[in-house]
């Protein structure tokens, strides 16, 4: 495939060699790839499609540390990164709230 290129209210696909078949829709599976190496440096796992490895709350391999929406996720979705984002916040906020009402003895120990 060479590329794409609108022709009136279709998509032609436009391969080498060969005519372009028309289509009123087109899916594609795009490729996976974090924007930087930034989790990967502060020690973050990460998964076999180069996602950040998190748990359902977001936490990542290291404690105390978050990855959200595409970063965190095998799939490149506004829904499931807004999805994540928040379930992230949440996490995070519970995690803060837990810290702040802890008692002293337990704070120095963490």
């Amino acid at each position: 495939m060479e590329r794409i290129r609108e022709d009136g209210d279709k998509l032609r696909i436009v391969l080498t060699g060969r005519a372009p078949p028309a289509r009123h829709a087109l899916f594609i599976q795009p490729t996976l790839a974090l924007a930087s190496d930034l989790a990967a440096s502060l020690g973050a796992a990460l998964t076999e499609v180069g996602s950040v490895e998190t748990d359902a709350a977001g936490q990542t391999s290291v404690r105390g540390r978050y990855a959200a929406g595409d970063a965190g996720a095998t799939v490149q979705s506004v829904a499931v990164a807004t999805g994540s984002g928040a379930r992230a916040a949440y996490a995070i906020n519970a995690e803060l709230a837990m810290e702040d009402t802890a008692p002293a003895a337990v704070q120095a120990s963490a």
